[in-house]
């Protein structure tokens, strides 16, 4: 069971509570403010993995796009939920390990994916550490595809320098150009809550990332 306390959003008429390790909670807000949880939501059985804590919701169209990730392959699921609330078939997306894949965002015709050198080591919990591992020796990189795609045959990856990225504040297309507003951190470890991790958490960048997936060029 899920802690569902990440986000929430509000999709076909329900307040869905989030946490990116489970399935959303629908949420039913009573009339004296408390919160009543409905159930979980598997779309029908539709929803086989984790959901994504920020789903993207265009206010255009009603629809509602979100990702799941997992351990084992395909470590990337993409869905589209109809402005009915019925959820379309999903795209698994290739990456080659599993990473944590915190966010990712979508433009009029585009979804955004980040595939980031934050991977699951379950090796390491055996030596008393985190799950987690930044591999300061791989390159980051994020993937365009066509946001109503049936698969991942037409993603074009474009490579960045190494960097962890938890959330994106925007992003949108300028002609041929697709940008990404991030918010990157060119070194982060989990290994450490507060003390030295803490002083070099100031150094994240808020950055503009322009990408042209018709030549694959940055």
């Amino acid at each position: 069971m899920g802690t569902g306390n990440t986000a929430l959003v509000y999709h076909h008429g329900r307040l869905l509570a989030l946490n990116e390790g489970d399935k959303p909670y629908a949420l039913k807000v009573l009339e004296d403010g408390d919160l009543q949880t409905l159930g979980l939501m598997d779309y029908d059985k539709r929803l086989t993995h984790s959901f994504t804590a920020h789903p993207k919701v265009d206010p255009a169209t009603g629809e509602m796009f979100t990702f799941g990730y997992q351990f084992t392959p395909p470590y990337v699921t993409y869905h589209v939920v109809t402005k009915e609330g019925y959820m379309l078939d999903p795209v698994p997306i290739t990456i080659p390990e599993p990473v944590m894949m915190h966010d990712f965002a979508i433009t009029e015709n585009y979804a955004i994916f980040m595939d980031l050198p934050l991977y699951f080591r379950p090796k390491n919990m055996a030596k008393g550490k985190m799950v987690l591992s930044f591999d300061q020796t791989k390159r980051a990189r994020f993937g365009i595809l066509p946001r109503y795609a049936k698969d991942d045959v037409q993603i074009r990856w474009f490579e960045l320098p190494n960097c962890y990225i938890f959330h994106n504040a925007n992003a949108w297309e300028d002609g041929d150009e697709v940008v990404l507003y991030t918010c990157r951190f060119p070194d982060i470890d989990l290994e450490m809550a507060s003390g030295p991790v803490r002083k070099r958490l100031g150094n994240y960048r808020n950055e503009l990332w322009v990408a042209y997936p018709n030549t694959l060029s940055l």
